[in-house]
């Protein structure tokens, strides 16, 4: 039997999030001593160098040499990491992204490239060249794009939560009747399987159609008990993380008929603690209010971090 659900919140409450020093070292992508490269490296400054050629070609009116450096330069910027460099970051000022350049094909790459050096150099390259050119920059960018991870490594904590209390990932799709415990992905492979168990059990799921199609995280079912989880993971308020604040709290606002459904919201990071245990200015203060409201209205629901997410797959399985 699964507990009251504003006992789990004020459980939480009295467990906050614990600053999580495991991802403190994150990824590196340079080497740990000068005087080593490793391949990102090595393209990087091969680029730098080819772009300092591209000049003195385009200087010197020499158009097929400038061809040919632009064709030279695309395999390099297929390096993984690439998109960590400065004259990768550099094509952002002209609303061009990496992962949009990636997108292109190889002559629409050879017009843009031959288009965005030119500004490159006059704006950038000589300035970087006078302070210094540095491979930690790659470094620099690379972490500040680590909280991009954050979604990936939260279903990873899910998933290892999961597996400590013995609720296995299913495999066989054809078996989720007959199979007493299981969870999966359900926005990820699991879409299909998310949406027939939906239909095949006549759950309501409202969420899903005021959000564009979106589905949960994860769908876990043991014995008759089934939790449709979204998870998010948040360090601090305001813009996009406002947004995601509401879509969680309408979240836990849906209303289902089912008894053995429940909507549960894992708000994974320190902004839970902001949220929930010392909230502070009125729009925390607001959204601290709704969720209360959403719990007293929806028993069945479940508003969780870290702590409470094991205390409910606790009951759960017990």
């Amino acid at each position: 039997m699964l507990p009251d659900n504003e006992t789990v919140l004020q459980r939480c409450i009295e467990n906050p999030e614990q600053y999580d020093d495991s991802k403190a070292e994150g990824r590196l992508v340079i080497t740990p001593k000068r005087g080593q490269s490793n391949k990102l490296m090595l393209a990087n400054a091969e680029i730098l160098d080819l772009i300092t050629t591209f000049k003195v070609a385009r200087d010197e009116g020499d158009n097929s040499l400038c061809a040919r450096i632009i064709d030279k330069m695309i395999p390099l910027l297929q390096t993984r990491g690439m998109n960590y460099s400065e004259f990768a970051t550099f094509w952002q000022v002209n609303d061009i992204s990496y992962s949009l350049y990636e997108d292109f094909d190889t002559e629409t790459k050879r017009t843009f490239l031959t288009a965005i050096i030119l500004p490159y150099i006059a704006y950038r390259h000589q300035i970087y060249k006078e302070h210094g050119y540095t491979a930690t920059t790659l470094q620099v960018r690379a972490d500040s794009h680590s909280h991009k991870a954050s979604g990936s490594r939260g279903i990873r904590k899910i998933e290892s939560i999961l597996k400590g209390f013995n609720i296995p990932l299913l495999t066989d799709e054809s078996e989720w009747m007959s199979c007493p415990s299981f969870y999966i992905l359900a926005d990820r492979r699991g879409k299909n399987l998310f949406d027939r168990i939906v239909t095949e059990m006549k759950i309501s799921f409202t969420w899903c159609k005021q959000h564009a199609g979106k589905r949960p995280d994860f769908l876990i079912k043991h014995g008759p008990k089934i939790l449709i989880v979204e998870h998010k993971h948040e360090k601090e308020g305001g813009g996009g993380q406002d947004k995601q604040i509401v879509e969680i709290s309408e979240f836990i606002s849906q209303m289902e008929s089912l008894p053995d459904v429940h909507y549960v919201a894992f708000l994974d990071g320190i902004f839970f603690n902001m949220l929930l245990v010392n909230p502070s200015g009125g729009k925390s203060q607001e959204q601290n209010r709704q969720i209360w409201q959403a719990l007293k209205e929806n028993k069945n629901n479940y508003f969780v971090n870290t702590y409470g997410f094991n205390l409910l797959i606790q009951h759960l399985v017990k």
